[in-house]
């Protein structure tokens, strides 16, 4: 998904990261596998949460995401 210069910010990083993250069950979305952010100022906060959310992630089906 490219959304690139789209005044994302930190706050939109954050719900992003919340997508990212399996649901309580255990569910994730497996169909998104590349996120591109660049030119969005999403700042440390939402650099943590999306490098957190990553790490639900399981290796054979990882989301690569660009700042």
């Amino acid at each position: 998904m490219n959304l690139t210069d789209n005044d994302i910010g930190p706050e939109g990083a954050k719900a992003l990261a919340v997508a990212l993250t399996p649901n309580a069950g255990g569910v994730f979305n497996t169909s998104l596998n590349t996120l591109k952010l660049q030119c969005n100022d999403i700042g440390d906060e939402g650099q943590k949460a999306l490098t957190e959310a990553g790490r639900y992630r399981p290796s054979d089906n990882p989301c690569n995401v660009h700042f």
